[in-house]
């Protein structure tokens, strides 16, 4: 449509009508991890926690709760330990904010959603929980030891800017996608020249949750906050 609309052939009115104005160019191609990427991902941040200081888990750790919950990078700066509640069988998180990195503060709401309105993430696996566990235990004798509150009770507090923490501020979307960068660079994820970031993570799941036989889309889409229309049209 676009190309006969350059040349004249069809007018914008004619095309309105048979196609919706988002579909009037190609869409941008994105790069999506395949499992064996992830698993390396997952090895490699596995691999430097052991031996990285405490205030330099809170990237690798958001990248692995990307990687599970397929949250935007906005809702991963801001979620709680507090939020982390029950679901039948599984531990997901109850989110209901997101935030504004240019304000630098809480957006109130979560993309497209009322304010107060809340909704469930995908489920946590065991592996990630207990990792969990262990760097909340180490957080709060990290913020102990150096005189610091987690008033906001964010797991991705940035710990490493004392300034940045006692503000409450969770670590930034640069610092997260630079983390993901090097590791990616470092297990060697082929993604030629598309970009990586940590939504990446959220296509990611996103795809692999279409894809998967028997899934319930509407229940799909609820979890990664999209509209049944939206997930299906995208993924």
């Amino acid at each position: 449509p676009t190309t006969l609309r350059k040349r004249g052939i069809l007018p914008i009115k004619a095309i309105s009508k048979f196609f919706r104005r988002d579909e009037f160019k190609a869409k941008t191609e994105k790069y999506i991890f395949s499992s064996a990427e992830i698993e390396a991902i997952k090895d490699e941040i596995e691999r430097e926690l052991q031996v990285t200081r405490i205030n330099g888990w809170s990237s690798r750790i958001a990248i692995l709760l990307a990687l599970e919950t397929g949250c935007r990078p906005q809702e991963i700066q801001m979620l709680k330990w507090s939020q982390i509640v029950n679901d039948g069988n599984y531990k997901v998180f109850r989110i209901n904010d997101s935030w504004n990195g240019k304000e630098k503060q809480p957006n109130g709401h979560l993309k497209s959603r009322v304010p107060g309105d809340f909704r469930l993430t995908l489920p946590l696996s065991e592996p990630l929980l207990q990792l969990l566990k262990v760097f909340q235990h180490r957080q709060k004798d990290f913020l102990w030891e150096h005189d610091l509150s987690n008033y906001n009770d964010l797991i991705v507090l940035n710990i490493t800017d004392y300034n940045s923490c006692s503000l409450g501020y969770p670590i930034s979307q640069r610092s997260m996608n630079e983390m993901l960068k090097k590791i990616c660079e470092k297990v060697g994820v082929e993604n030629g020249n598309l970009g990586v970031s940590m939504y990446t993570c959220r296509h990611t799941c996103a795809t692999k949750l279409g894809n998967t036989p028997g899934m319930s889309y509407p229940w799909a889409a609820s979890r990664l906050g999209h509209s049944v229309k939206t997930f299906m049209r995208t993924y």
